[in-house]
């Protein structure tokens, strides 16, 4: 490999490690600290003018290190591309652009070698070959290494000139009052949005008065539910809502600490709203006293219902159709078995019962009641598959078996 080739300057150990730049046009380029240097170390232990590099008359570059305290030059020597060179605490080399990178193995022994070496003047500039072996006359075949600039983004390149690093500290102050002016801005935007004060951190009862404040300011009572998450925070459920009502509901939950979550029901119609038509639905088949109550605390409806003990089995399964009816609501319910209650007596008696398009029932007198029909102060209230029952003023119930 020539020396006359365009090299450049590669840098394997020190705090510039992985940073590289082709060696300049003209005749001459020196390294060392000095901001006037046309490659500038930052490293301990660098002197201001460390390593001249001069081209001769073939084009061929020639090294040499500086002797400023005695006034004097080193013997030139030339340049050999590939060879690791030890800058006191840096070990660089001048190589083609696209030749391979030494492996760190290679790098790890030329540190070390410098390391070793005995101690020289820095004034003196001491710059020492990265092994004493012969073998070092020649580049050795080394194995490509991953890109340098990638691979070394945090280290700081050599800079060319005192120019270029008051250009690059002029960048920094440009950017820091960049930054200062538009943090300076978000805060008068802030200012004038007014947003209210995140509340603190409270406990849940005070978090769900802190909810429906927020629902009662925007006369949501009806149309929202709020309910206990299974994490123990808050969620708002809310249906028909218009746009604007909507993004209001969700920028006044948002400043509450800690945030409730919101969820849009897909229909018109809350879950607290679709509890109390399953509640009816319960309570409109006359099996015992049914009441109930929306918790938003668990999230479901809680139903009790006081059924005597004969009635029970009819409650059951009275419950479970309702449920398949109402699959959306969640419910818990409690039964209060009351004592058996002695069957009432009909003052007649019944001979068929017709289930189908027209619900009746044919008495003992040939007569037929239609459902909702009196007899004797006794009104037929229901007929289905099972049982024919009757009700009088009393709420006692007959149940008549087909």
């Amino acid at each position: 490999m020539s020396n006359t080739a365009t090299l450049e300057l590669r840098i394997h150990a020190g705090i510039h490690a992985g940073a590289h730049a082709p060696l300049p046009e003209q005749d001459a380029c020196t390294i060392g600290a000095d901001p006037a240097c046309d490659f500038v170390l930052a490293d301990e232990g660098i002197a201001p003018s460390h390593l001249r590099l001069t081209r001769d008359g073939a084009g061929a570059w020639k090294r040499e290190s500086s002797g400023e305290s005695s006034g004097e030059t080193d013997a030139q020597e030339a340049v050999v591309p590939g060879r690791l060179l030890s800058l006191g605490p840096v070990v660089v080399s001048f190589d083609e652009a696209d030749s391979p990178w030494p492996d760190a193995q290679a790098v790890e022994a030329a540190a070390q070698h410098a390391a070793a070496a005995p101690a020289a003047p820095a004034d003196e500039a001491a710059m020492t070959e990265a092994s004493p072996s012969p073998e070092d006359d020649a580049p050795a075949a080394m194995p490509e290494p991953p890109p340098p600039a990638q691979a070394t983004a945090d280290a700081p390149g050599p800079r060319l000139s005192a120019a270029a690093r008051i250009a690059g500290v002029l960048l920094l102050c440009l950017a820091a009052l960049l930054g200062a002016a538009l943090w300076w801005l978000s805060t008068l935007q802030d200012a004038s949005a007014a947003p209210l004060p995140a509340a603190a951190p409270a406990n849940a009862a005070v978090q769900r008065a802190a909810i429906e404040n927020v629902l009662r300011s925007l006369r949501l009572e009806d149309r929202a539910t709020l309910s206990a998450t299974p994490l123990g925070g808050w969620a708002v459920e809310a249906a028909a809502l218009d746009e604007e009502t909507l993004e209001a509901l969700a920028l006044a939950l948002s400043r509450l600490d800690p945030r409730p979550g919101l969820r849009v029901a897909a229909t018109e119609e809350t879950i607290e709203a679709r509890a109390r038509r399953l509640l009816a639905d319960l309570q409109a088949q006359r099996l015992g006293t049914v009441r109930g109550e929306w918790s938003g605390d668990r999230a479901r409806l809680e139903i009790v219902a006081s059924v005597a003990a004969n009635d029970v089995a009819r409650w059951e399964r009275a419950l479970i159709q309702t449920a398949q009816r109402h699959p959306d609501v969640p419910f818990h319910a409690r039964l209060e078995r009351l004592p058996a209650k002695p069957p009432a007596r009909l003052p007649f008696r019944v001979m068929t019962v017709v289930n189908g398009a027209t619900d009746y029932v044919v008495l003992d007198d040939g007569s037929k009641l239609l459902l909702a029909g009196r007899r004797d102060g006794w009104q037929l209230v229901a007929v289905d598959a099972h049982e024919a029952v009757f009700e009088n003023g009393r709420a006692l119930r007959v149940s008549v078996p087909r």
